[in-house]
Parts: structure tokens; C-alpha cells; sequence
């Protein structure tokens, strides 16, 4: 198992977007979504970067699993804390950018 682990100042935006267009199976990222200048979702890297999610999504090789870990009281806008408390969880916000709904995984299936 390969693991390529970014943390606290080397999570800088240039090297979250260069890491996404790897073709990891899994993308893990834990910490805070906030929004960006235009109110969508982003997370918050080093330095207090903030890194859209429409660029996340537009960086991504392949079709990994996308695990966003990140709370609720820790968002900028009202809009998103209120999605995050209701039936949507804060990865579905995030994903769809609030703008438009899809389905953010696909069914798992066994390999024999």
C-alpha cells in the first residue's frame, strides 16, 4: 500500500492539486470546509489557503473515493453549518458545490 500524507504547512494549495492528478484510489482530507470569495464550498489548507471545490473536482485523475472529514461548526457561511445539520451530509455540500445534486459514490463492489 502506497500512502502519500499532506499535512499542516506543506498542504499547500499547488501541492494538493498536484497530488490530485496522481490517480489515487482514495482521497482523505480531514480538517475545515469553509467557503471561498464566491460563497461555495472550499477547503482550508495552509496559511489559510482556501481551495475551491470545483477545483478539486476539475484536478482529479481517475474516479477515486473522496472522504471529506470536516465539522459542521467550522464552516463560513450559515448556509453550509445549516446543510451540514440537516439530512445532507457536509461531503454531499461540498461535492455538489450546493449549485446542483449527484451522487458523490459510487456502489462498492467485491473483486474475487
Amino acid at each position: 500500500v502506497d500512502l502519500t500524507c499532506v499535512t499542516d504547512r506543506l498542504a499547500t494549495v499547488d501541492r494538493v492539486l498536484s497530488l490530485l492528478g496522481e490517480g489515487f484510489d482514495l482521497v482523505h482530507y480531514a480538517g475545515h470546509v469553509v467557503s471561498d470569495d464566491t460563497g461555495a464550498p472550499a477547503l482550508l489548507l495552509a496559511g489559510g489557503a482556501r481551495l475551491p471545490a470545483s477545483l478539486v473536482e476539475a484536478n482529479l485523475a481517475g474516479r477515486p473515493l473522496v472522504v471529506v472529514n470536516a465539522c459542521a461548526s467550522a464552516a463560513a457561511s450559515a448556509r453550509l453549518a445549516a446543510a451540514c445539520r440537516s439530512s445532507t451530509a457536509t461531503h454531499e455540500v461540498f461535492l455538489t458545490g450546493r449549485s446542483r445534486r449527484r451522487s458523490a459514490a459510487a456502489p462498492l463492489q467485491r473483486h474475487a
